[in-house]
């Protein structure tokens, strides 16, 4: 294989020399005749065309051809090193990003693209010094921002928090103080546990745009919690309750704090309030709690109770949320065997809204499994095979495993769980594991005694 790999490169080479060869003898006598200039000019011009015709190999050859004839060269030193980049021959495209760089060291598009490679080779010292320089020289304001804006993103890739502060401030030196400066100094004045800092911050954000005065305020208040600060959090908590009694943004915020504390009544009462609003987006809200079933297999005891009643509450008001309703009704089932009852009832409005949604008709008859309904069980699980159609659940035969099982048919329950099993293998290198293929094949076994 490596000889037919080689013999491959050779003849390409060939090839691109070939037509090079071509492009010398088709060119104007005062190309051939004149100076190395109009040579390195045809060269360049050649490359740039296979260039746009996304012949990026003979662009390459065109370009190294070039830097022969002039080798003090940036510009097609400048196009090799990105060429190296694209084949993640990084040494090679750090080496040609230096020469062209030290061929006119005063391009900003050169020393940016080195800057790029220094950094991703972890050299941060020559990667600021290269900035920095450029900064020195730039021409425009937007030049020596976007270079700062460059320095700022080494900084914060090292959450260099005062070097952030120092550049953050330069920026706004040129540009002016705005709205996203501002907020990243809340951001970073609070991480520094300057709580004065970021009190003036948002006192100049409510100021610029009152229209999300609510939003500023809560980051006023993560500032105070997240510096143990809590009863200062408290405090603009309840302003914003008071004055913008619908604002998301807080809510959330207020959501993050009593979930740090551990308030679990707060939590929950304040969850509800929210996902209940009718003013805040179906989406949002339906989002929210999609989330928060996520994490319900974390959950037990008195958390448990205070989570069942967001949801409850929520289905309440929006009870058309069939999606939510059944992916909290199966992931209940699994964690809370006091109440399957109740998730059963749930999962049975949704498959009378989708009664040909093969999910729904699947957690269905995985409930009504779980309470010992094996007839119930079994015609709800055809009718969501034979609704998925061609595509094999691996969950869903799972479950028709288990049920055609208890339902004292061994043979099918094995094809099940054997298709399951399939589809896992083929799949593996998409992140399945093989904990799942060993449980299935142990209930084959079992089943064979």
């Amino acid at each position: 294989m490596g000889k037919v790999i080689r013999s491959i490169v050779i003849v390409l080479f060939l090839s691109v020399a070939g037509q090079l060869s071509a492009a010398r003898r088709e060119a104007p006598a005062s190309t051939r005749q004149d100076k190395e200039e109009n040579l390195y000019n045809y060269l360049s011009a050649c490359a740039f065309d296979q260039f746009l015709n996304n012949n990026h190999s003979l662009a390459f050859e065109y370009y190294r051809q070039a830097l022969e004839v002039n080798p003090q060269s940036g510009d097609a030193s400048y196009r090799l090193a990105f060429y190296y980049s694209s084949l993640n021959n990084y040494p090679k495209a750090l080496e040609m990003a230096q020469a062209a760089v030290a061929a006119d060291s005063t391009n900003l598009n050169y020393i940016a693209f080195l800057s790029v490679l220094y950094y991703d080779s972890h050299q941060e010292e020559k990667t600021l010094q290269l900035l920095e320089s450029a900064v020195g020289f730039a021409g425009s304001i937007e030049d020596r921002i976007q270079f700062l804006r460059m320095i700022y993103s080494v900084y914060s890739g090292n959450s260099d928090l005062p070097q952030m502060l120092k550049t953050l401030l330069r920026i706004q030196e040129l540009e002016g103080e705005t709205i996203e400066s501002l907020m990243q100094q809340v951001n970073i004045y609070g991480a520094l546990g300057n709580v004065d800092s970021v009190k003036t911050c948002v006192e100049r954000l409510i100021a610029a745009d009152p229209s999300v005065e609510d939003e500023f305020l809560a980051m006023l208040a993560e500032a105070y919690w997240n510096n143990n600060m809590d009863n200062e959090a408290r405090k603009i908590y309840n302003t914003i309750l008071e004055r913008f009694p619908h604002s998301l943004n807080g809510r959330l915020s207020m959501i993050d704090f009593y979930s740090a504390r551990h308030e679990q009544e707060n939590f929950a009462n304040t969850f509800i309030s929210l996902v209940t609003d009718k003013t805040v987006e179906i989406d949002i809200r339906s989002g929210l709690l999609e989330n928060l079933i996520a994490l319900n297999r974390n959950l037990w005891g008195e958390a448990l109770n205070f989570y069942k009643r967001i949801f409850d509450t929520y289905f309440q008001f929006e009870p058309d949320d069939i999606s939510n309703m059944n992916n909290y009704a199966y992931s209940m089932c699994l964690i809370d065997s006091t109440d399957l009852d109740y998730y059963f009832s749930l999962s049975g409005k949704t498959i009378k809204a989708e009664p040909q949604n093969a999910t729904f008709l699947d957690t269905y008859a995985w409930i009504a499994f779980l309470l010992g309904k094996s007839g119930v069980a079994k015609e709800y699980i055809d009718l969501a095979i034979r609704y998925s159609g061609n595509i094999i659940n691996v969950e869903m035969y799972d479950h028709a495993g288990d049920i055609y099982l208890k339902s004292g048919l061994k043979a099918q329950a094995c094809d099940f769980w054997e298709k399951a099993i399939n589809v896992l293998i083929h799949n593996r290198s998409e992140g399945f594991n093989n904990s799942t293929i060993d449980s299935m094949q142990q209930k084959i076994r079992n089943s064979r005694k």
